[in-house]
């Protein structure tokens, strides 16, 4: 995944003695923000493999496990029952009324750096898969996690996007190819080589990808977001979004980064975001 920093502890720590971090706002493309926030639903039981979703569009199947969605991983049951990244609480989550997708959502950042902690990974291709940032109004993006052929330890790094924008994630690649990577404004989906192959092996008409690949929930200890991403075509797989699991902050004002580092003693590392032009 590249140089990483490793600030996970130090957010906690600093969360609890400095106060919530700051906050973006989440808005629907061409709409409002802060708008579309929905109480955590009952979760459905889910055997392994195939099977039709719940309420949540993110509340589906799994090849992992039984009861293996993100929403499993939040609520801290099932097959994340013991897990210790899981913040075990229902938190809200960013959605329709009726549980389907927000199929175009950005983040507008009012210009402050962001933290993104890596807090696993379970899909098989999780040592060739990357996420990184996009503005949707002009040619910038940057990446966030890299990978590397090396599946990936959890850890934080420090990004700085432009003040509006989006998440894409590219399946099986360290390269940003939009018409093989998944976006937050899912009408920017393109789609990746491995499910075109497996669509071809079992004859599977694959059509636009037009699915929201991206889970949102609202964190409430820092003010930030736990974010589930689903790696797979939805026309392919299952419909766990586990298959990377970040939260995502703002760096605190630089008071509270003095006073964190002063009560807790900890370095702060910063990561040099690289920027460029979507490929043509």
């Amino acid at each position: 995944m590249g140089a990483k920093i490793y600030l996970a502890r130090w957010l906690a720590l600093t969360a609890l003695f400095c106060g919530p971090l700051l906050a973006d706002a989440v808005c629907v493309t061409g709409g409002m923000c802060d708008s579309m926030w929905q109480a955590f639903p009952t979760l459905s039981p889910h055997a392994q493999g195939l099977g039709p979703p719940g309420f949540a569009y993110w509340d589906g199947s799994s090849f992992d496990g039984a009861n293996a969605n993100i929403g499993y991983f939040i609520d801290g049951t099932g097959y994340f029952a013991t897990d210790p990244n899981s913040p075990r609480t229902p938190l809200p989550y960013w959605a329709n009324t009726d549980g389907s997708a927000v199929n175009s959502f950005y983040f507008e950042s009012f210009g402050v750096p962001q933290i993104a902690t890596l807090l696993e990974t379970n899909g098989l291709w999780s040592a060739e898969d990357s996420i990184g940032w996009y503005d949707p109004n002009s040619s910038q993006w940057g990446w966030i996690f890299q990978s590397n052929g090396i599946t990936p330890d959890s850890g934080s790094v420090v990004f700085d996007p432009t003040s509006t924008f989006g998440l894409f994630f590219v399946p099986d690649s360290s390269t940003f190819d939009p018409t093989k990577s998944y976006f937050t404004n899912a009408s920017m989906n393109g789609i990746a080589d491995a499910d075109r192959a497996y669509a071809l092996a079992n004859n599977i008409t694959l059509g636009p990808e037009t699915g929201q690949h991206f889970a949102l929930f609202q964190n409430g200890a820092s003010g930030g977001y736990y974010i589930g991403i689903k790696d797979r075509s939805l026309q392919v797989s299952d419909g766990d979004y586990n298959d990377m699991i970040l939260t995502l902050n703002q760096v605190p004002e630089p008071g509270t980064l003095l006073l964190g580092v002063v009560l807790l003693g900890l370095p702060i590392w910063h990561l040099r975001n690289r920027r460029g032009s979507k490929p043509v």
